[in-house]
């Protein structure tokens, strides 16, 4: 659960959410497109959303509304970095088959890992030395 309601919900910590979830649900789908439906349960981005504090109810009423739909237009319930958003995006499109044919949450979960990934790789080397020095004691 996030917390501190003031602080978005970043890039590692949407993919290490997506991580914990689908952590032995690998092979895992859902065939509504909803973050959450009484018959077919929660897709991954509406396990994270849940597990960020979203409540079910809330989730519900998202429908079928695409994340970045509701990250463009700040109607998420929760705050997203732009790459936690691209994150959930990401993980969300391979649910929803528009990614291939595989639609299991390790399939959404390898798709998210590779949007972190570009993500992280817009980070300047100079600051992830900056910060990976102020991380090591001296």
């Amino acid at each position: 659960m996030n917390t501190d309601a003031d602080s978005p919900i970043d890039v590692v910590a949407a993919i290490n959410s997506l991580e914990e979830l689908t952590h032995g649900n690998e092979t895992r789908t859902n065939s509504t497109g909803l973050y959450f439906d009484s018959t077919d349960g929660f897709s991954l981005v509406g396990a994270a959303l849940n597990k960020a504090g979203v409540p079910v109810e809330t989730l519900i009423l998202l429908g079928p509304l695409r994340v970045e739909y509701l990250y463009e237009r700040n109607l998420l319930p929760v705050k997203l970095t732009l790459g936690a958003a691209m994150v959930y995006r990401a993980a969300q499109r391979t649910q929803d088959g528009q990614v291939g044919a595989d639609r299991s949450w390790g399939a959404a979960f390898d798709h998210a890992v590779v949007a972190a990934s570009r993500v992280i790789d817009l980070i300047p080397d100079s600051v992830v030395a900056a910060a990976s020095a102020e991380l090591v004691p001296a």
